[in-house]
């Protein structure tokens, strides 16, 4: 009887462990998604500030070159 309570006891507590991690699981994955959204967004973000920072580039080397510099 003791053995049986003690089984089941650790069945409990496994299927409890169990639980937690399923909803630890779906929290990161949920963390993870927001991320990879962040992310796409500063990727975009970059990829304007580079093209801002070649416009400059070339308004400059065009501003010297009217300037005979």
């Amino acid at each position: 009887a003791l053995q049986t309570f003690a089984l089941v006891a650790y069945i409990s507590n496994m299927d409890a462990s169990l639980d937690t991690n399923t909803r630890d699981i779906a929290r990161h994955e949920i963390r993870i998604a927001e991320m990879e959204k962040t992310t796409q967004e500063l990727r975009v973000l970059n990829a304007r500030i580079d093209e801002n920072i070649k416009a400059i580039r070339e308004m400059m080397e065009t501003s010297r070159k009217a300037s005979g510099r």
